[in-house]
């Protein structure tokens, strides 16, 4: 037979007071340098703690949250659109990236967008699926500003003016909204016309760049001739 041995009172007491430091204790915790500690007493935030040593009321009073703030995520257009029922279906990536200029015509754009928690407390709470909301107004911010500028714009002198406005007014909206998220960088990685017309917007382009180098020679003849004249 097994003997349970008598603690008393005093015993209980310990045990007691032992369990009741323990549980005070596990209410220290400690922030990276790489994070911000959220605070939440009754499931309800009260505070964005920095780095460093600090101490909460135990659970189930208070939890805390440490998310990676310093890390650099990227967001990238081609990504967005190749879910995996759109690629069963095929052709989902291209009609995504389709985008329609200020001169009405069609342009296919890649573009990446580098982000990174600024307010963790905003990016955990405000919104229910922030990365989602990066997503959607990327896209129509992008689409917003390509459709404000003429096809050459786009495709060539420009492209890194056109990316600093999507990234401004994507860090407007994204502020609005109060999502939390600072936009590093956005990029434009690829513009071009739609397969089907490509060629014949090379050929258009060639042309015009052929009339464009007639006119010079056209004019630079008549000034020659317009000099010889006034020598003689």
């Amino acid at each position: 037979m097994l003997r349970i041995p008598h603690v008393g009172w005093r015993g209980v007491l310990l045990l007691v007071l032992f369990a009741a430091i323990a549980w005070a204790a596990s209410g220290i915790y400690k922030v990276g340098p790489d994070e911000q500690g959220v605070l939440l007493r009754f499931g309800r935030r009260v505070s964005t703690e920095p780095p460093g040593l600090h101490y909460r009321l135990p659970y189930p009073i208070s939890t805390v949250y440490l998310p990676k703030v310093t890390n650099v995520n990227e967001l990238r257009s081609n990504a967005m659109t190749q879910r995996p029922e759109a690629a069963r279906q095929g052709a989902a990536r291209d009609r995504g990236s389709r985008m329609l200029t200020g001169d009405e015509n069609i342009v296919e754009a890649d573009y990446s967008v580098l982000w990174k928690i600024n307010d963790a407390g905003a990016f955990l709470f405000h919104v229910q699926d922030p990365e989602d909301m990066i997503r959607m107004v990327a896209e129509t911010t992008v689409r917003a500003v390509i459709g404000r500028n003429p096809i050459q714009a786009v495709l060539s002198d420009r492209r890194q003016q056109i990316a600093v406005e999507v990234q401004d007014e994507l860090q407007r909206l994204l502020d609005n909204y109060g999502v939390g998220i600072l936009v590093i960088q956005v990029q434009l990685q690829r513009v071009d016309p739609p397969a089907a017309v490509i060629d014949a917007f090379k050929r258009t382009h060639t042309a015009a760049t052929i009339r464009l180098s007639s006119t010079s020679v056209c004019f630079s003849v008549c000034m020659a001739l317009s000099m010889s004249c006034e020598r003689s």
